[in-house]
C-alpha cells in the first residue's frame, strides 16, 4: 500500500516516470484491496503542476534513496 509521499515509477507509459503520491484512496474490489493515486510527476513531458491518476498496479515503488542520481533529480524537483 502507498503513502503520502512515496515514490514511484509509472509502468504503464513506454517509459518509467519518477512521480510523488501526493494522495492515495484504498478501496475494496471483490475481495481485494486496490488505490487510486494521485501522483506528482518528478520527471517527463509534464508541466510543473501536473497531477497524474492512477491505480496502484500501473506504478511500483522506487527508494530514491539507494538511487543517487534519482534522489539528486528529486531534490532539484522539490526546489
Amino acid at each position: 500500500m502507498y503513502d503520502r509521499g512515496d515514490h514511484v515509477l509509472l509502468t504503464d507509459l513506454p517509459r518509467p516516470f519518477l512521480c510523488r503520491v501526493l494522495d492515495a484512496e484504498t478501496f475494496s474490489v471483490g475481495s481485494n484491496r486496490s488505490q487510486m493515486l494521485k501522483l506528482a510527476p518528478l520527471e517527463g513531458p509534464w508541466p510543473s503542476d501536473t497531477m497524474l491518476i492512477r491505480l496502484d498496479h500501473c506504478v511500483t515503488p522506487c527508494d530514491v534513496r539507494s538511487r543517487p542520481r534519482v534522489l539528486r533529480d528529486v531534490r532539484r524537483a522539490a526546489a
